[in-house]
């Protein structure tokens, strides 16, 4: 501990001063009678309290940290108790000018995120964006159940057909025949055979096919001809424009258009060949049809 023999504190002269008069017997009374010189005592000051190494009896000891003074020494030791010279607290001064605003700081670190706020009222529909392209097709969707049956659809003319055939193995020779529609082609050449209309016709398909193949040259020629009713006569048969003709090359023949038959009318079907049916190149049969409404 270092130690000072003078205090440096204003704050101590007072009591310096006081016991400096005590010491030398100052006051009002009569100046003392000279005396022996003696040791004046000494002033140390340091921090905290003395210890007794420092100096002799009769010194005194300023704690330079609290104010406080030890004295005098006696008997080699300094006295426990001290004596404080700090007086109580002053009252507060009067509040100083405002200084100059200091400069400004740095920026300081970026503060954690705070908690969200409350979510804010929806804006107005902004305007509509231009269509977006189109996206790929999807996949089919299941098939729908069927749906209910349609109304029944207002029914048709009536129709009527008959038809003829000459068979694979008819051997008549080149001619003109009446064929009869049963019996695979009776045929007469003289006489008619000859069938009434249930219906009336306003229009007809006269149709005419092999089944084999005939010969290179060989033809087979088939009309329908026509008997005004309701009481038909043999020598009232005429020939119609239901007429159609095969061969090698075309084997099947068709004829289609106005009929302008009455119920009652007789019809007939007239076959003329130039070869029997038997020497086509490949049999078969030969069949003619007509169909009307």
């Amino acid at each position: 501990m270092s130690h000072r023999t003078l205090p440096s504190r204003r704050r101590l002269s007072t009591v310096l001063t006081a016991l400096l008069l005590s010491a030398c017997g100052g006051g009002d009374g009569p100046a003392p009678a000279a005396a022996p010189e003696i040791a004046h005592p000494v002033f140390y000051g340091g921090p905290g309290a003395p210890v007794a190494s420092v100096g002799k009896d009769g010194d005194y000891f300023i704690d330079d940290q609290t104010g406080e003074v030890y004295g005098p020494k006696a008997g080699g030791a300094w006295p426990a108790a001290a004596l404080s010279l700090v007086g109580p607290p002053g009252a507060d001064g009067a509040v100083g000018p405002a200084g100059p605003a200091g400069s400004a700081g740095a920026t300081g670190a970026t503060g954690a995120a705070g908690a969200a706020g409350a979510a804010g009222t929806t804006g107005a529909t902004g305007a509509a964006g231009a269509p977006g392209a189109t996206g790929p097709a999807g996949a089919a969707g299941a098939t729908g159940p069927a749906g209910a049956t349609g109304a029944m659809g207002a029914t048709g003319p009536a129709s009527f057909e008959t038809g003829w055939e000459l068979a694979s193995g008819n051997s008549q020779a080149a001619g003109t025949y009446s064929v009869a529609t049963s019996n695979g082609g009776v045929l007469r050449t003289s006489g008619k055979y000859a069938q009434l209309l249930p219906q009336n016709c306003g229009t007809g398909t006269f149709r005419a096919a092999t089944l084999g193949v005939p010969a290179a040259g060989q033809t087979h020629s088939f009309t329908l001809f026509r008997a005004p009713g309701p009481q038909p006569v043999d020598a009232g048969l005429v020939a119609t424009a239901f007429s159609c003709t095969i061969d090698s090359t075309a084997r099947s023949c068709t004829t289609s258009g106005a009929a302008g038959f009455s119920a009652g009318d007789a019809l007939e079907l007239v076959w003329t060949n130039s070869a029997t049916v038997g020497l086509q190149t490949t049999p078969g049969a030969i069949a003619v049809s007509f169909s009307c409404s």
